[in-house]
């Protein structure tokens, strides 16, 4: 049962047929780098973007961490005066907060001693910073005490008894859940 409709049909010469191929192969491979090079500029674009808003991100907590440290230290020296060339005893319950560590660090940037009391050793204490054996050794002539974390167990008196005249006791409560 022939098809009357199909007529004869010419054979097609081999280097055509090859060329023809070839032809197809050619315009799929180009079209396979087009597709290619779209999806690799939209990993890169994205990845642009993602690290521009993390690098936004982080200077912007920075720069938080920076104006809260300038506050605590402006608290502190309104009721104890500047601190330069004086000492301040940080009492160490817990790592600091960004914040903590910037004041800490421009504190010992402008000259003001720094004793370093942690309950717990594994807390890295500042550059600098004279290590104290327990809360009143490390009080002992300081203007200031900064209190990181939840004390326990600590004789506030006994502590307060042997820093400067006047005290300024900060305590740095870690923020309440929302």
């Amino acid at each position: 049962m022939a098809n009357p409709e199909i007529g004869s049909t010419r054979a097609l010469p081999l280097s055509v047929a090859i060329e023809v191929v070839t032809q197809g192969l050619r315009i799929r491979f180009g079209r396979s780098l087009v597709t290619i090079a779209g999806v690799v500029s939209g990993i890169a674009f994205l990845a642009s973007v993602l690290t521009s808003a993390l690098a936004r991100h982080g200077v912007a907590q920075m720069r938080e961490a920076a104006d809260e440290a300038v506050r605590m230290q402006n608290l502190i020296e309104s009721e104890s005066g500047p601190l330069r060339g004086r000492g301040v005893a940080v009492l160490a319950w817990a790592a600091p907060s960004a914040a903590e560590t910037h004041l800490v660090d421009h504190l010992r940037d402008q000259g003001v001693q720094i004793a370093w009391y942690a309950a717990d050793p594994a807390l890295n204490p500042p550059v600098g910073a004279r290590l104290a054996s327990d809360p009143p050794a490390a009080a002992e002539g300081a203007f200031a005490v900064i209190v990181v974390g939840e004390p326990a167990g600590v004789a506030w008196p006994e502590v307060l008894a042997r820093a400067a005249r006047p005290v300024v006791a900060a305590v740095i409560v870690p923020a309440l859940p929302t």
